[in-house]
């Protein structure tokens, strides 16, 4: 194994190894980058987020990773896969473009202390993203696009218990102009 079992549950561990972001000051578990990349199966892609809720009752400034990250793809997909319980948001889309998300499911089950900030998916500086088919559970928002995402279709999403479908984070770096357009939802129920 790459990891000792009891080390993939240790919040201080992954605040010190997860891979780091300056947006929002965020870091990751996983991410990918490259050209021309499918993620598709049936497994479950589990975050131990309870782990990490019960930590921001006492420390809530506490570096929560993301679970996943796509950054620096052009074109890829991700389908068929079962997410449970990030530490924080599910998905961020970042610096990428013609992206297709397909028959993914969401869900997040607290036992507890409640979930914060699983959010289903984020897109920053991102173009030509679809994001369809997918059921999202989670006390956050369903979708969210944050500064410069362009050109983004959501369609036949249901999102349970969310804030549903969003725009954020517009404006928060001095100097920075930030856009949102082209931005279609279809058939979404929230």
């Amino acid at each position: 194994t790459l990891f000792p079992y009891t080390t993939l549950f240790r919040s201080d561990y992954w605040q010190a190894n997860s891979l780091k972001y300056r947006f929002q000051d965020s870091s990751a578990f996983f991410a990918i980058g490259g050209k021309d990349v499918n993620i598709f199966g049936g497994g479950v892609i589990d975050g131990k987020g309870q782990v990490w809720y019960d930590l921001f009752v006492t420390e809530p400034t506490a570096k929560r990773p993301l679970l996943f990250v796509i950054d620096g793809l052009e074109g890829g997909t991700m389908s068929s896969l079962n997410m449970v319980n990030p530490p924080n948001w599910f998905n961020l889309i970042a610096n990428s473009t013609n992206i297709v998300i397909d028959d993914m499911d969401l869900k997040v089950a607290a036992v507890g202390n409640p979930a914060k900030n699983t959010d289903g998916w984020d897109t920053y500086r991102s173009s030509n993203i679809v994001i369809q088919n997918s059921i999202i559970d989670n006390t956050d928002d369903c979708v969210s696009f944050k500064p410069n995402s362009t050109q983004v279709l959501v369609q036949n999403l249901r999102c349970n218990g969310s804030h549903g479908i969003s725009v954020g984070s517009l404006g928060q770096y001095v100097g920075v102009v930030d856009i949102v357009e082209d931005i279609l939802d279809r058939k979404s129920v929230v």
